[in-house]
């Protein structure tokens, strides 16, 4: 680190009163917080499913779903119907259901005929025509129903699906999540009491761009843009850290006779042993540093992880063999290429996930590390060990028959 850089540090860290009145802001405890909750829009949806849910041993009925459903009603320039008929309504025996065929939450009352769908969108954005599909399959399912269905995002975006999604903020939900326990704080356990506020809280530190705390960040950020854009550069790499464990993995499995291969952040790589006895193995070109034909290659992104089976360049003819021969083992991931393989690139003829997005949420290296070992040694016992037995079956005189029939023909 040069003088400059440490004195821009310096001048961040030391006697920064909006830095400090920040951290005195965020060290107040928050039990969300703590559940490595903040952006996740599955727990977000499951806790707003509690509240919503007149059922739940949250014991305030149907309170909150009609705070939230007066207040969006009100908050909307064409709203579906009064919101007067809510507040006369008696929801006690609506339903909540989480995932209703993909929507985030799905909430009806059969005695009042009022359905409701709150697509919950943190981070994210919808996509594959996702609202009409839902609009659809809601009209199909409750015909008869008066309908709400509300598009729930940070800052209450315009759905693409306008006429018939309603926006709604997460800043709404602090401003309901408040007001009950202001309003109801004699009918409102003080368990969830606190929840609801250490929620509301969660929403305005991480969520609300507008709020107090959003407007500080931004103010320090103005102030000290040189210091922080130095720490985020030097931040921990999460990918970084998956790759080196994914090398270290290959290493302990020695004994199971692979080797490294060239490794990358986002491809390690490695191959059996006994596929360097084949007489194609070591034949590639462009390729890796061993000239291996085929090669495991992890696929590590920042939100996924999968381990492929890959063709580097190679004889047209000789990859479209490996390719059948892998093919006819019918397990799970096998690519269906349409047509014949170009011999002068590589193709991922086995894709097995390892890890989804959702496996990325919590943040929790050491579950991370526990899935990856879980899944890559299940593997190697599994999918691994049936394609590295398939393709010994690749016999030099095999390969002799593939270049005579070249030749004849």
């Amino acid at each position: 680190m040069n003088r400059n850089e440490y004195n821009l540090l310096e001048s961040f860290i030391i006697d920064n009163p909006d830095l400090n009145l920040l951290e005195s802001k965020l060290s107040s405890f928050n039990i969300f917080e703590a559940v490595g909750m903040t952006r996740q829009e599955i727990r977000h949806s499951y806790f707003l499913s509690f509240l919503l849910n007149p059922l739940e041993a949250h014991y305030f009925g149907d309170l909150f779903l009609k705070k939230l459903l007066i207040t969006a009603l009100l908050s909307f320039e064409t709203p579906p119907f009064s919101a007067i008929e809510i507040d006369v309504a008696n929801l006690e025996d609506a339903e909540v259901k989480r995932e209703y065929k993909n929507i985030d939450v799905l909430i009806y009352s059969s005695s009042e005929k009022i359905v409701v769908a709150i697509e919950n969108k943190v981070d994210s954005s919808e996509h594959s025509n996702q609202l009409c599909r839902y609009r659809k399959t809601i009209e199909t399912d409750f015909s008869g129903y008066r309908k709400i269905l509300i598009y729930l995002t940070k800052e209450g975006d315009i759905a693409s699906d306008p006429e018939n999604w309603y926006s709604l903020s997460y800043e709404t939900i602090a401003r309901c999540l408040d007001d009950m326990c202001i309003q109801h704080s004699a009918k409102i356990n003080n368990d969830v009491q606190s929840l609801m506020i250490h929620y509301s809280t969660l929403i305005k530190r991480h969520i609300m761009s507008d709020s107090e705390i959003a407007q500080l960040c931004r103010k320090i950020y103005k102030q000290h843009r040189q210091a922080i854009d130095l720490i985020y550069e030097h931040r921990p790499d999460f990918q970084l850290e998956i790759s080196d464990y994914l090398q270290q993995l290959i290493e302990e499995n020695q004994d199971k006779n692979v080797e490294k291969d060239d490794c990358s952040k986002k491809h390690p790589r490695f191959s059996p042993k006994e596929w360097d006895q084949l007489e194609f193995q070591k034949t590639g070109n462009n390729w890796t540093s061993s000239k291996r034909v085929l090669l495991f290659e992890f696929w590590n992104d920042p939100e996924y992880l999968g381990l492929n089976l890959c063709i580097g360049p190679c004889d047209d003819k000789l990859k479209q063999l490996i390719y059948q021969q892998v093919k006819s083992l019918n397990i799970s991931g096998i690519h269906n290429y349409r047509g014949q393989l170009s011999g002068k690139s590589f193709h991922y003829i086995v894709r097995i996930p390892i890890l989804t997005p959702r496996d990325y949420e919590e943040g929790d290296f050491d579950k991370v590390k526990e899935k990856i070992k879980s899944k890559f040694e299940a593997c190697l016992e599994d999918e691994v060990a049936k394609i590295r037995a398939m393709i010994t079956t690749i016999t030099p005189d095999i390969i002799s028959n593939l270049n005579n029939s070249e030749t004849v023909s």
